[in-house]
């Protein structure tokens, strides 16, 4: 391989617009596979590591540990050893030169609304075509519709999908009678009547699994596929430290490691993370 390779500030989710490298892995002059963990990186919302997109000798390291950048900025090069270090610094110089960051807030993603359905204010995220087989994506307890940010966008590059958040969850309103999966589920139904699902596959994880499999019993013509992911209801235990830890914190320092519980590596957890859950505990409801 002696073609110059950019590696660039992946776009992780509808919102990201900047991210920061929090660490380089691997050292200039490396050779490096396609899907090695090369980096890791920060946002407002996550931490992960980076695997690169394509394989050679990491020739530069563009941006530096702590550095934050747009979305599409310059990382790193990639190419053979044999091409010459003046090649190297020039499609360095242009990338960097061309370069433009998209606006922030320019507004060309969509946004999250708010949709009546049977009653009640539910926050949502729809996007993809209007052709194809719907999706909708129901996240689990204490979640919100941000748990779907790094699948939504590939799911609908042929269909539409939409993500939801559950009453009592995210932006949808707070007040909830009666939490059973059973009503839950009836919502799910009100909420495909009003985007106009006659039906759907059905994508759920944890408690949203547990009341997709029940809008399959309950509407079976409603549903055209289900998606199970760690599905509650189909076993006995139940991690309920975590139901009650979630319910009852309110301050980040003790909430945070009730948040770990999600996670196998604690270090994935930020500040951020957790003033984003807190920001939905404090809304009235």
């Amino acid at each position: 391989m002696s073609a110059i390779q950019p590696i660039t500030m992946p776009k992780w989710g509808l919102a990201m617009e900047e991210g920061m490298l929090a660490r380089w892995a691997v050292e200039e002059g490396a050779t490096i596979a396609e899907g090695e963990e090369i980096m890791d990186i920060e946002t407002s919302k996550i931490a992960n590591v980076f695997e690169s997109p394509v394989a050679g000798v990491l020739r530069r390291k563009v941006v530096g540990e702590g550095d934050t950048v747009p979305v599409g900025s310059l990382l790193g090069v990639v190419s053979g050893p044999d091409v010459p270090e003046a090649e190297v610094d020039r499609f360095v110089d242009d990338f960097l030169a061309s370069f433009k960051p998209a606006e922030k807030g320019s507004g060309d993603e969509p946004t999250a609304e708010i949709v009546e359905a049977g009653g009640r204010r539910l926050r949502h995220l729809r996007i993809g075509p209007d052709e194809g087989e719907a999706i909708v994506l129901l996240h689990g307890f204490g979640a919100d519709m941000t748990t779907w940010m790094f699948n939504q966008a590939a799911l609908a590059e042929d269909r539409p999908v939409y993500a939801l958040d559950l009453p009592g969850h995210g932006g949808s309103e707070k007040d909830l009678d009666d939490g059973s999966v059973a009503a839950l589920a009836a919502v799910v139904r009100d909420y495909m009547d009003a985007v106009g699902l006659g039906s759907a596959h059905l994508v759920g994880h944890s408690l949203g699994g547990a009341i997709a499999a029940a809008v399959a019993l309950d509407a079976p013509d409603r549903v055209t596929a289900l998606t199970l992911i760690a599905p509650a209801g189909l076993g006995p235990e139940i991690a309920g430290a975590f139901i009650e830890g979630f319910i009852g914190e309110s301050r980040a320092r003790k909430l945070r490691p009730i948040i770990e519980m999600l996670v196998a590596d604690p270090a994935d957890v930020t500040a951020d993370m957790v003033e984003e859950v807190l920001k939905f505990k404090r809304l009235d409801g």
